[in-house]
């Protein structure tokens, strides 16, 4: 009678160690799965820009090859375009974020902090809402008519202030929630000690808030150093910036594949080191939160 039931029990315990293991194997593969379909573009861009011009003509398509070259990359880095453009995607992307985030988390902090009379902050909010739902090719022209009448085409500041009006709606919603969340007896501690409602936001607010603050630059930044639309119109030549630059390689009678893929992936490293960069604060940013005591 014992033997049986132990048996029964080794049974039972081998079925459910073999659901389990299916289980997972059908975890593992879904992941797989979506990795591929993540990295797969990464790395066809990775390959074309070290493919020779030949290789873009192949039936069927190479996907694995040795025969490299790095003369797409000397070509892009050689011309002084290219590195102005660089430079100036860098200085709009770094600007813009910074003066998104500071103006964005200060308007967050206030709409959170201060009652407005007859309910002003629903309604700013709202309007603030309500700009992040327009599609941005609608601003694109009043942008450019005001733009032109400030005499500011074809310069950074153009593409910074863009940039920063774009982005400030998602800093301040983004914000906004972390600071309603955010303890008040801590500020007002602050404020028996005679603290300012700015000094309370400088001296403790930010601090306190500095892994959402990197979170949510980290994203503007993301969207400053890719934005096109803007940077297409309100540009010429010496604002361009790299989304432009790489747009300008399809041409009418051909398409440059190896210098376009070269300056993806030249592009592509910057963001990518900003992202490691405050890799701890964004996995902190992640979990903050997820467990309470």
């Amino acid at each position: 009678m014992i033997d049986a039931i132990d048996a029964g029990e080794h049974t039972l315990r081998r079925r459910r160690q073999l659901r389990d293991s299916v289980r997972a194997a059908g975890l593992y593969l879904c992941l797989g799965l979506l990795l591929f379909v993540l990295l797969f573009p990464v790395y066809w861009l990775l390959l074309s820009s070290l493919k020779h011009q030949s290789d873009f003509f192949t039936s069927p398509p190479v996907f694995l090859t040795t025969q490299l070259t790095t003369e797409h990359y000397q070509a892009v880095l050689a011309d002084p375009f290219n590195r102005r453009y660089l430079l100036n995607t860098a200085i709009v992307a770094v600007v813009s974020t910074l003066l998104a985030t500071l103006v964005g988390t200060a308007a967050a902090y206030i709409l959170a902090r201060i009652r407005l009379p007859i309910r002003l902050n629903r309604v700013l909010l709202v309007w603030i809402l309500v700009n992040r739902l327009f599609p941005p090719i609608s601003f694109a022209i009043p942008y450019y008519l005001l733009i032109r009448e400030l005499g500011l085409i074809d310069t950074l500041a153009a593409l910074i202030l863009s940039n920063t009006a774009a982005a400030i709606p998602f800093v301040v919603w983004t914000m906004l929630g972390y600071f309603q969340d955010l303890p008040k007896e801590v500020e007002r501690a602050a404020m028996i000690d005679g603290c300012t409602l700015w000094q309370r936001f400088v001296r403790v607010v930010m601090p306190m808030s500095t892994t959402s603050m990197v979170i949510t630059a980290i994203f503007v930044f993301i969207y400053a150093w890719n934005e096109l639309l803007y940077a297409l119109t309100l540009t010429v030549l010496k604002a361009r910036t790299v989304p432009v630059a790489i747009a300008g390689y399809v041409g009418d009678n051909a398409l440059a594949w190896g210098q376009m893929s070269a300056f993806g992936v030249i592009s592509f490293v910057p963001v990518m080191i900003a992202v490691l960069a405050v890799q701890r604060h964004i996995v902190r940013g992640l979990t903050f939160g997820a467990v309470k005591s």
